[in-house]
């Protein structure tokens, strides 16, 4: 089954057939292979033919990579596997006898193949049920690890084991650098990760997933500023939506071409259940998350229809809103000090709602003694000042969720056979943003100061990236209404009722996959699309959503 086996040291590494994304490094005397930029591999090529390969040495040379790779190796008596930044290509292994059979692949599924079935280990279960990914190493499957972001480890024939970071994000300089420095340090780390970006499309088409955030708007307005060619943006969602709306403004602005893509109801419930969903599924999931469907339908459409052709490379804006500092508690800000126990309150209220009625005190005991063990905090000291409580929360979304869900959509490009590329995920700006002084990181108050300076075209100025659930003419006259039916029913009845509207809200094309009666059903107690997205996926998988209430 596996493409290499040593059977002397009981070492074997990938499967035949690669994962869509990876490729093998042409090399005579090892077997490397790769995903992402191909410096990554020819870096791991050179260390080990010098016989100088550790951990922390592979781990130094690649942390002045700034692009998206992920690598594997297999030389003589060693493995080595490492991952980017932020595990754009995931990297999985098993260690069948402790240390006697380790087997290492970009496919977690050909890893449960090679071993009796086994059964999903509880706390990663409930995890995922909860939250859409599985935290730290762990996978649904107890003995199947996955690398973390930026992590890289090294395996020997004499059962040797090491590992390192490349990358940690973890703020160094909080307070340090004054505005001027910060300001020239986001002008070149933005202008340097397009660049980046422009080289890897080399000509080939461009094509911009357009919201009405900030996020991708500065994607499509750097592209344009650089005099990028072949370039298009495309928005989607339910018709006459506030953020396609938003979206088409901003591309006449830009002068870009601009596609909206609709999908019709019919259409988005063929996908539940067809055989092209569950291939996608088996290929992004991962054993350890929910696959990210965003903008799957839309591109498949775009595809099918011949819009776009294979040759072209989505650039989307993932994940500004987060590395600039959108998700920090802002309560973090207005305290000097923040309790253990505060801090994991701010990370399950965030990260652990997809289902209202899995919040049990049960599952949360599970999931909050899972977050002290991985984060180390010390109970001798419960409580922490406000900027490592913020260092902490931030560093471990940018891990867990970030690395793992959000950015495992990528997936949906490799999958569909379409390049891609993250310049708000470029290492030097991850880097430069995670250094920004909290005050001015909170809220994203540097960067949007940043983003009406420049304010290309007045793209930042003068059109408004407040989107509406609903189209504006709808949010006008839905205010009047609640607050009617508020007087008449009471806020908590209101908001029941009120929740039945989010399936004709901005998501609608979500809902849609599931039809109106099953959304109803679940109205009360879903988070997002997100939610509906997990219960399919795991009755996929043999597993009822009500089996993980636990009182």
């Amino acid at each position: 089954m596996n493409d290499i086996v040593n059977d002397e040291y009981r070492l074997a590494v990938a499967p035949p057939s690669l994962p869509k994304g990876w490729r093998r490094f042409p090399i005579s005397d090892a077997r490397i292979l790769y995903a992402g930029t191909r410096e990554a591999a020819e870096l791991v090529t050179g260390l080990i033919r010098s016989n100088t390969a550790t951990a922390s040495t592979l781990a130094g040379k690649l942390s002045y990579i700034g692009e998206h790779y992920a690598v594997i190796a297999y030389y003589r008596q060693t493995i080595i596997a490492a991952v980017d930044h932020v595990r754009s290509f995931p990297i999985f292994w098993k260690d069948i006898n402790n240390t006697d059979e380790v087997v290492v692949s970009p496919d977690a599924h050909s890893l449960s193949q090679a071993t009796k079935p086994v059964a999903f280990d509880p706390t990663a279960l409930i995890e995922l049920a909860m939250s859409g990914f599985v935290s730290g190493n762990n996978t649904l499957i107890p003995k199947i690890a996955q690398l973390e972001a930026g992590e890289v480890k090294l395996w020997t024939g004499s059962g040797r084991i090491e590992t390192a970071l490349s990358y940690k994000h973890w703020p160094q300089k909080y307070q340090t650098f004054p505005p001027e420095t910060t300001h020239e340090r986001m002008t070149l780390s933005v202008d340097q990760a397009f660049d980046r970006t422009m080289n890897k499309a080399d000509g080939k088409p461009i094509l911009v997933p357009l919201s009405g955030g900030l996020d991708s708007r500065i994607v499509l307005a750097k592209l344009v500023e650089k005099g990028y060619g072949p370039l298009r943006a495309f928005s989607y969602g339910p018709r006459w939506n506030a953020d396609a709306a938003i979206a088409r403004k901003v591309a006449s602005r830009l002068g870009v071409p601009w596609t909206y893509v609709v999908t019709s109801g019919q259409r988005a419930r063929t996908l539940l259940g067809s055989q092209l969903l569950l291939d996608y599924w088996n290929f992004a999931d991962g054993l350890c998350a929910i696959p990210n469907h965003q903008d799957f339908l839309p591109l498949v459409t775009l595809l099918e229809t011949g819009a776009i052709s294979t040759d072209t490379l989505i650039v989307n804006g993932q994940t500004g809103d987060f590395i600039t500092g959108g998700h920090i508690p802002f309560a973090f800000t207005h305290t000097k000090n923040v309790t253990n126990t505060g801090l994991i309150e701010a990370i399950v209220t965030k990260h652990y709602s997809l289902w209202q009625h899995l919040m049990t005190s049960r599952n949360l005991s599970t999931i909050e003694a899972r977050l002290y063990d991985q984060l180390g905090l010390d109970s001798n000291l419960p409580t922490l000042s406000a900027e490592t409580a913020a260092a902490i929360f931030e560093l471990w979304e940018y891990r867990e969720r970030q690395a793992k869900y959000v950015v495992n959509g990528q997936r949906i490009y490799d999958f569909l056979g379409l390049g891609w590329s993250l310049p708000l995920w470029d290492r030097e700006f991850v880097s430069m943003c995670r250094d920004i002084p909290l005050k001015q990181k909170v809220n994203q108050l540097f960067y949007k100061n940043w983003l009406t300076e420049w304010d290309y075209r007045g793209v930042f100025s003068n059109i408004s990236s407040q989107a509406t659930a609903w189209p504006n003419l709808v949010s006008k006259a839905i205010s009047p209404l609640a607050i009617g039916l508020r007087l008449a029913l009471g806020r908590y009845n209101r908001d029941r009722l009120f929740r039945y509207l989010y399936y004709f809200d901005r998501f609608g094309d979500q809902y849609k996959v599931f039809g109106f009666r099953t959304f109803a059903k679940h109205a009360q107690n879903l988070r997002n699309p997100t939610s509906l997205y997990a219960k399919a996926w795991l009755e996929y998988r043999g597993v009822e959503l009500n089996s993980l209430i636990s009182k």
